[in-house]
């Protein structure tokens, strides 16, 4: 009996109420497929109703509709294979869809043994492949206007002179209003140096583009100095003590003598 007249038969039964169990094995709707099962869960293909209309089916369909149907995911899934390699589920996917297959999304993902998750996974992670190569290929494309524009900073560029506003002379502070003097700003060059407020970063950003100085951090030297006390036998603490700092401020190697003695107050 073909797969349609079974077909026919079990929904001609289930319209007529026959619960499933008693319908004759060879008409019942039983699994036949399912997909890899993963925290989205589980494509379930059926053998007469199809795919079943779970979470994951119905999250796959629209992961279709939002990304802009299979080319767009044949693409992707296309050049994450040539860029890292994956699973041969997905090889076999990307296939079945290049072939312009008439199943649903869902029902192809469960005959090339794949997982939902897998599959918006790896759409996900080409996106991220492609947009890394194309951030590269613009960077490279505008590398020399960075690089003028880190020159324009770097480097003083000359303009008017704010004193005189170019024409090298001001006027004198006098009765005559017409009498003028050379700008003592410009020297009567009429321009002057605008320095950039990036001028720092700048220059140090060249300097490390061409190598003129190492961009890495330079080793670290920790200096210690350790005054030693030798304290020897005999002697007072005071005595010592005073030793000590003598050889510690002037490098003297030996204490001055101590004389103890006691304070004794003049009789009257």
């Amino acid at each position: 009996m073909g797969s349609t007249t079974a077909r026919a038969v079990h929904n001609t039964l289930r319209l007529y109420k026959v619960p499933e169990h008693r319908i004759p094995p060879q008409f019942r709707d039983v699994v036949v497929k399912k997909s890899k099962k993963d925290k989205m869960g589980q494509i379930v293909v059926r053998q007469h109703s199809g795919v079943v209309q779970n979470t994951a089916h119905k999250a796959l369909a629209q992961f279709e509709k939002n990304v802009g149907g299979r080319e767009e995911i044949v693409e992707k899934l296309e050049a994450l294979y040539f860029r890292e390699g994956s699973s041969k589920g997905l090889q076999r996917l990307s296939e079945a869809l290049r072939g312009k297959s008439k199943k649903s999304l869902s029902r192809i993902v469960a005959d090339c043994d794949c997982s939902p998750l897998e599959v918006m996974d790896a759409y996900a992670r080409a996106c991220i492949a492609l947009a890394q190569v194309e951030c590269a290929i613009e960077a490279h494309r505008n590398l020399p206007t960075l690089y003028k524009d880190l020159v324009r900073h770097a480097i003083d560029q000359e303009g008017l002179c704010p004193a005189c506003v170019g024409t090298g002379t001001q006027r004198r502070r006098s009765k005559d209003h017409k009498e003028t003097q050379v700008c003592i700003v410009c020297s009567g060059s009429g321009k002057s140096l605008k320095v950039s407020d990036h001028k720092q970063f700048a220059a140090r950003q060249l300097l490390e583009v061409t190598k003129q100085v190492d961009s890495g951090k330079g080793p670290t030297i920790n200096v210690n100095q350790a005054v030693g006390i030798k304290m020897g036998e005999g002697g007072s603490f005071f005595e010592k003590m005073v030793g000590a700092a003598d050889e510690a401020l002037y490098g003297r190697k030996k204490a001055p003598d101590i004389v103890e003695a006691d304070i004794v107050e003049e009789e009257q």
